[in-house]
């Protein structure tokens, strides 16, 4: 049974072809019995007959193999358009869905810190500012956990404040302002000319952020690997007003690859906010207004 459906498939496959051979060795087999038959006249008509046969079995499998190729082009063409249209639609439902995400941050997350930004803009008294500044930093953090994914299991927020000591001996660092749990350190020295110091500084110079899906598997440029850690994966971000850099904002989580690149333009949008609020706070002005 299983050569007898080979078979099958065999034929169904090539028998246009081997009807187009026998079709062919027909017009040569009548052609030459023919010129072989002058003396006989009823056999040369039926040979040149059996020659017409032929011909016609021939070409007609031809044109019948041109069109089925003709259609199958066309049908094959047809379906790539379908496909570039379906693909045109799916970039598009792609781009709306981002427009959709986009407007639900905004409107779960940042509007409600732009409301809180707009008291502290107007307070007079400096307690009062710090007050609103501290609890605008601690929703922030709490509200850019909840943006990111609250599903993922143990995900941090942190805001380090950027601080100059008095003595000129020594270098900036990073201290601990804020955090949704307990902060990854207390300090961060960016004067001991370190490399991790140095790729702190040159974030914060740039106003930029590192992306680190895995810091075991993929460590940055400058990270300390020696350092035990409870996170694997993290985003740190500068964290500017616009004028100068406030601190440094993270979010970290010991699940690799539960954090991504997109995450990394919500901790940078959140941390603008917080630095905004803490030049306010600090009462700070532009001194080369005139």
């Amino acid at each position: 049974m299983q050569k007898l459906h080979e078979a099958v498939e065999f034929f169904g496959r090539w028998w246009k072809t081997f009807l187009t051979i026998v079709g062919a060795v027909m017009v040569f087999i009548a052609g030459f019995f023919a010129f072989l038959g002058e003396d006989d006249p009823a056999l040369r008509g039926w040979l040149i007959a059996l020659g017409l046969v032929g011909t016609g079995l021939a070409v007609t499998l031809s044109v019948s193999e041109t069109r089925t190729t003709h259609r199958k082009i066309v049908a094959l063409t047809a379906d790539l358009d379908r496909e570039k249209t379906n693909a045109a639609q799916a970039v598009e439902d792609a781009k709306r869905e981002g427009r959709e995400e986009f407007l639900l941050v905004v409107d779960f997350a940042i509007r409600p810190l732009l409301e809180k930004l707009g008291p502290l803009v107007r307070s007079r008294w400096a307690a009062t500012r710090i007050n609103l500044a501290t609890e605008l930093k601690q929703t922030a953090l709490s509200a850019l956990k909840e943006v990111i994914d609250p599903s993922v299991p143990r995900l941090r927020a942190n805001y380090f404040k950027l601080k100059y000591p008095p003595s000129q001996d020594q270098g900036p660092y990073l201290q601990d302002a804020a955090s949704t749990a307990t902060a990854p350190r207390d300090r961060f020295d960016l004067g001991n000319k370190s490399s991790e110091s140095d790729a702190i500084l040159e974030m914060l110079a740039k106003n930029a952020y590192i992306f680190t899906p895995d810091w075991v598997t993929d460590p940055p440029a400058g990270f300390d690997t020696t350092r035990e850690r409870s996170y694997r994966t993290f985003i740190s971000a500068a964290a500017s007003d616009g004028m100068d850099v406030d601190g440094m904002i993270s979010v970290d989580s010991p699940e690799s690859g539960s954090l991504s690149e997109a995450d990394a333009v919500v901790v940078q949008l959140v941390g603008t906010i917080i630095a905004i609020s803490e030049a306010v706070r600090d009462n700070k002005r532009n001194d080369t207004e005139v």
